[in-house]
């Protein structure tokens, strides 16, 4: 099965609500976006208790807005006729997002430890002008390239049963990857395209007051389309090679 981006793009607006849902998303992430501007105001040598009490308080929508993107993702995957997640579910979503957010974290530390090693080593061959400095740099990459495919199967895997354990499922990561190897890549692919997209996007929208009011909305958006991609890719791997999508 190849991955339907067309349909990525306006599957929520089956869902009757969706225009109500997409408002409290867009409060949601205009909250992330002004604790986030409250992060990077101030002095840069210090840190301030403005920037601690911020980024505290940006934590919250951050939970919120994980758990949204994967509740809604597993409702694609099992329920797609039900549109996006509820709002109303406010416990659950703070608790998925909370999940989410802290399996990720740690993954990350974990994929990242070889370019931790990597990256001191690749600096003294800088200084050194060593003859090994090419190969430090192919490692380094290489290590980073690990390091963003761990993370990602991680975050494709985690929305087949919500469980902070499934993130931590190598085996199911390798479905994902070896079963559905062209969706992956797709998937890689097209997140990366969209993101700078809508970064560009997020730069004009800037130039104005009226622009700069939308851009949560375009964020959110964005967040509602890798939520469907992320539903095929499960689906795709999981039900089209007839494997338990709960394993």
């Amino acid at each position: 099965m190849s991955l339907d981006i067309k349909s990525s793009f306006t599957y929520f607006t089956n869902d009757k609500n969706w225009k109500k849902k997409f408002g409290i998303g867009y409060l949601v992430t205009a909250f992330l976006c002004i604790c986030s501007g409250f992060l990077s105001v101030g002095d840069k040598t210090q840190i301030t208790n403005t920037q601690v009490m911020a980024y505290l308080l940006a934590l919250i929508p951050t939970f919120y807005l994980q758990g949204f993107i994967f509740k809604t993702a597993n409702l694609r995957i099992y329920k797609p006729e039900q549109g996006i997640a509820l709002w109303s579910d406010y416990r659950d979503i703070f608790t998925v997002g909370l999940k989410a957010f802290f399996g990720i974290f740690l993954l990350s530390f974990v994929a990242m430890l070889p370019l931790f090693i990597l990256i001191p080593l690749t600096t003294i061959a800088i200084f050194t002008k060593s003859v090994l400095l090419p190969f430090a740099i192919v490692f380094d990459l290489m290590s980073l390239l690990f390091a963003v495919a761990v993370v990602s199967a991680a975050y494709i895997a985690f929305c087949v049963d919500l469980q902070l354990k499934t993130m931590f499922n190598f085996k199911a990561m390798w479905k994902i990857i070896k079963k559905s190897s062209k969706e992956y890549l797709l998937f890689m692919l097209w997140v990366t395209l969209l993101s700078i997209a809508f970064f560009v996007i997020t730069i004009l929208l800037g130039i104005t007051i009226v622009g700069i009011v939308l851009i949560p909305l375009v964020w959110f958006y964005f967040y509602m389309i890798v939520s469907d991609i992320i539903a095929q890719i499960v689906k795709d791997t999981f039900m089209t090679n007839n494997l338990p999508i709960q394993q």
